[in-house]
């Protein structure tokens, strides 16, 4: 079988809380199944499949002990970030700072076993007339801010690990390829949902506004420069468990407005052929699973890019240049390679803070820009420039198949 082939294979049974019956793997292919696991955020979930396998148990017992080593520790890390979210969240409650937790916790709780399923970070929305003080909240419980407070979103580390990222709104708002998104999600709160993680309940946006979210999240992730097989597993364990609560055809309506209608569609086709995504318990329509589009080079894309599809420098250069054809067609102009040389200041303000309260040193930060680029090329011994530029001419032309631009 192929390494793709055996990756899916498990990651099917992981998430669904079964094993694999595998008798004979490659030694070598175990290295490179597990590499392709930890770059995709889901080692746990694929050890704890394979783990009982007879190939797997047929290799060295210091190898078997690495990779078994190496998922207990992100479970139980996870494990403990996770009960100290919990304690966040409790008093942010007790402090009359409400807020609703996006992704991670509210995700994990549709899988069998929720610590298998890691975060990097931990998002909460607030309301904006209260986000200083949560801030100064997380900063009074001892957590060190990361970065600047910007109109959108602050992000604050604990000794523990536990990553906070707080933001106003689901989106950036200046988000020129994102549109609208923020709209879809005025009043969440108002519309929001309990649900049980670890035992206590934590409030998180409803069945359909979630589902969007998770589709809208990884859209704009896809359009940057790509996203994992992770956020397939996490709107389809959704969509499974809440998708009596989702109005279909607005869901599809507001992903059409968004340009993304294409891309929602193919996520779930790629459920379907390689996860086991029940439509039927979902509710989802099925002559939505029966339109052609072209979900296999997509799935590609995702399990070539890592995570959040930064894995390779080539990709990460690559996603400055597609972000720029979006953006530029969202605005009704013509694509300039210039754009990705030498972007507008608030697309380089998160990178160089500084540009926030000087703005005449946007020319010094696109040098600098330059400068790391070309530094980071040297470094490398493969022809990474040259693998930007056909990654760049791939990706465009998955973007115009998927409809996102002409």
């Amino acid at each position: 079988m192929e390494l793709w082939d055996l990756f899916i294979e498990a990651l099917r049974a992981g998430i669904r809380g079964k094993k694999v019956n595998w008798e004979q793997v490659p030694t070598e292919v175990w290295q490179e199944l597990t590499d392709l696991a930890w770059r995709q955020h889901v080692l746990p979930l694929i050890v704890e499949a394979v783990y009982d396998c007879p190939a797997f148990n047929a290799l060295p017992q210091e190898q078997q002990k690495e990779i078994k080593k190496a998922a207990i520790r992100i479970s139980a890390s996870q494990t403990v970030r996770t009960a100290l979210l919990l304690q966040l969240y409790d008093g942010m409650a007790q402090a009359g700072l409400p807020c609703l937790v996006m992704k991670g916790a509210a995700c994990r709780q549709t899988y069998p076993v929720p610590s298998l399923r890691p975060s990097s970070d931990e998002d909460l929305l607030v309301d904006p007339s209260i986000f200083e003080k949560c801030c100064h909240y997380f900063i009074q419980c001892g957590m060190t801010q990361q970065g600047n407070v910007t109109a959108h979103e602050c992000g604050f580390r604990s000794r523990d690990g536990l990553y906070i990222e707080l933001h106003q709104s689901p989106f950036p708002p200046d988000a020129y390829e994102m549109g609208d998104s923020n709209g879809y999600f005025a009043a969440a709160a108002s519309r929001a949902m309990t649900v049980d993680v670890e035992g206590a309940g934590i409030r998180t946006l409803n069945g359909h506004d979630h589902l969007l979210y998770l589709l809208l999240h990884a859209f704009k992730h896809f359009i940057h420069s790509g996203f994992g097989i992770r956020q397939v597993c996490d709107i389809m364990l959704w969509a499974e468990t809440y998708g009596d609560s989702v109005d279909w055809q607005r869901l599809f309506a507001q992903c059409e407005r968004v340009h993304c209608r294409k891309f929602a569609v193919s996520v779930f086709q790629i459920g379907q052929a390689c996860l086991d995504f029940r439509a039927d318990r979902a509710g989802l329509p099925m002559a939505l699973l029966e339109e052609s589009t072209p979900y296999e080079k997509l799935l590609s894309d995702i399990l070539c890019g890592g995570v959040y599809g930064g894995e390779e420098l080539s990709r990460k250069h690559s996603g400055s240049v597609t972000l720029a054809q979006v953006r530029s067609a969202r605005r009704g102009k013509r694509y300039s390679l210039l754009q990705t040389v030498f972007p507008p200041r608030k697309d380089l303000q998160e990178t160089y803070s500084y540009l926030a309260e000087h703005p005449a040193l946007l020319p010094a930060a696109w040098c600098q820009r330059l400068w790391k680029y070309g530094r980071e090329l040297l470094r490398r011994s493969d022809s990474a420039a040259g693998d930007s530029v056909r990654l760049s001419r791939q990706r465009a032309a998955l973007l115009k198949e998927l409809q996102i631009i002409e």
